[in-house]
């Protein structure tokens, strides 16, 4: 698609016409969005959405609240669990889980919110077992890690 040399930059005719194709699109993305706002075409059907319960319960009641309020015609169905789910397959809209990186690569993919992790321990377990002062000596612990994790580390 691309044509490469140590000073220049160009496209094949094969990247071309995906270029402008790819233009075309956006064009076509932008002049729709342009219409629906021009008539003020009222949001409607049904939006399925999947998140963590206690991500719902600490930062989505007010959103929703108003969300519903705003959009009366949207039928809204969360699914509020912390069970990987398949976009696709399970027909979510959107689904917002704590992750580092996508397994699905033709997902879309933003960041909403920071969160920090934390590891504890009881101070009768660090009396027993010793207290780590590096990561890495995690490893030779007794350690409960969150399941969902694409790499629960140990």
């Amino acid at each position: 698609m691309l044509n490469r040399t140590t000073r220049l930059i160009s496209l094949t005719p094969e990247g071309k016409i995906y270029f402008e194709q790819c233009q075309q699109l956006v064009l076509d993305a932008h002049d729709a969005i342009s219409l629906l706002t021009q008539n003020h075409i009222e949001p409607k059907g049904l939006l399925k959405v999947s998140c963590p319960t206690s991500f719902a319960e600490s930062h989505l009641l007010d959103v929703v609240s108003e969300f519903m309020h705003q959009y009366p015609e949207v039928n809204l169905v969360l699914d509020l669990n912390d069970r990987q789910v398949d976009l696709i397959q399970d027909g979510f809209d959107l689904v917002i889980r704590a992750t580092q990186q996508l397994s699905e690569s033709s997902l879309v993919c933003r960041k909403i919110y920071s969160c920090k992790g934390y590891t504890v321990a009881s101070h009768d377990y660090l009396k027993r077992f010793g207290e780590p002062k590096l990561p890495e000596q995690l490893k030779s612990h007794q350690c409960i890690c969150y399941s969902n994790l694409k790499q629960a580390t140990k």
